[in-house]
């Protein structure tokens, strides 16, 4: 072949090469009590599909009080379970009758670095007061230590929100607000604040 024949060739090899690989689903295996690999990365939108290996039976399960809920019943060798995942974040998982059993997924990219950036922490008469507002959707836990201990946890949407801790004796009292994000990223602010 002539080299001025070649150029076309390497050029749209070269193309080719630089073309970016789609995201691809991913595959965790289930042999008896583990998986393989114990994190899984994706992006928005792929499958996950778990490949039951063992001849005991296991789950693959969502952790509570997260975004996304599946649950793949009890199954055994040379049965799957799959599942696509549509919301970015951090997911856990476990095997409901082996909890030793976890693993995670994550899916997409973290891109906010703080759910937020300030947040006002107040005392009143009776109360603990908390006011932020979210880059992004978090569940927000106002934890206050004095007199008395108590918390309180909400999931929340962007934006401006107040969470407030009641019913408290008189007092000093060290007050601390976290939120967690979907890549369980936390965000925390301390206070000490005055009560009565």
């Amino acid at each position: 072949m002539k080299p001025a024949r070649l150029l076309p060739l390497v050029l749209i090899s070269s193309l080719m090469l630089a073309v970016p690989a789609s995201a691809e689903d991913a595959s965790i295996r289930v042999p008896d009590f583990k998986f393989a690999p114990k994190s899984t990365t994706i992006d928005v939108g792929d499958t996950v599909t778990w490949n039951f290996e063992g001849p005991t039976d296991h789950t693959a399960t969502s952790d509570r009080g997260q975004a996304v809920k599946f649950a793949s019943g009890l199954l055994n060798a040379d049965k799957s379970f799959s599942f696509k995942f549509t919301k970015p974040g951090r997911f856990t998982f476990h095997c409901e009758p082996h909890p030793f059993m976890k693993g995670s997924v994550t899916v997409g990219k973290d891109t906010v670095a703080k759910s937020f950036t300030k947040a006002a922490v107040k005392g009143s008469k009776k109360a603990v007061k908390a006011t932020v507002t979210l880059k992004e959707d978090a569940k927000v836990t106002l934890s206050v230590k004095g007199p008395k201990r108590k918390s309180v946890t909400k999931s929340l949407k962007k934006g401006k929100h107040s969470v407030a801790v009641g019913k408290l004796k008189a007092g000093s009292y060290k007050a601390t607000v976290v939120a967690l994000d979907a890549f369980k990223v936390k965000t925390t602010k301390k206070a000490t604040v005055t009560v009565g």
